[in-house]
């Protein structure tokens, strides 16, 4: 039995033996849900540097839980403190020894975020082109290109990449349908916005 089964399991049985107590089950909620509570409603306030205090204070406090808090922390030095966020990406790439996985996260900042400098954009394409030679998830990895070349207002390179990504997930086994329609809606707009 895994992790989550042993741990449901015993809260069951915790229930029908009458010894559940849900006030100390809400504080342990409430501290795993809190913190990041906290650090999604800094950030959906573009409050990017509150929520790097955040990430910082709760790294400090527990050293181990600095993977699980990556994303929002390269998140916000992507909209403050693009030098540290360079370094920190390339630091965790070489950390990773190159992981695929580490690429896509990283890439996929540039890729989502609208309101970047232009040069976490170009920082991000170049992340893409480097995953790009591993052959590993090209779509997804062009798809990302695609959409930091329109946030650079490279309309037509928008569409190349565009294109490429979804006659590349078109063969790809491992593309869900969902989002292979994705993909050609994304194309699309693209095309519309002048390609």
């Amino acid at each position: 039995m895994g992790n989550a089964a042993a741990g449901l399991a015993t809260i069951l049985q915790q229930v029908v033996d009458d010894k559940f107590d849900v006030t100390a089950a809400g504080a342990d909620r409430e501290k795993q849900v809190g913190p990041r509570q906290a650090i999604d409603q800094a950030m959906a306030a573009k409050d990017f540097a509150g929520a790097l205090k955040l990430v910082d204070d709760l790294i400090a406090k527990n050293p181990e839980s600095a993977r699980g808090y990556a994303i929002y922390r390269f998140v916000a030095l992507a909209h403050i403190d693009i030098p540290a966020f360079e370094k920190g990406a390339r630091e965790t790439i070489n950390q990773s020894d190159g992981a695929i996985e580490m690429y896509q996260m990283l890439c996929s900042i540039p890729a989502s975020q609208k309101d970047l400098s232009p040069d976490v954009y170009q920082f991000g394409r170049s992340l893409v082109d480097e995953a790009l030679l591993k052959k590993d998830r090209e779509y997804l990895f062009l798809a990302m290109g695609a959409a930091m070349d329109s946030s650079l207002g490279k309309n037509a390179d928008a569409v190349r990449d565009g294109e490429a990504a979804v006659k590349t997930a078109e063969t790809d086994t491992h593309c869900p349908p969902d989002f292979l329609k994705f993909l050609r809606n994304n194309l699309e707009k693209y095309k519309a916005a002048g390609g």
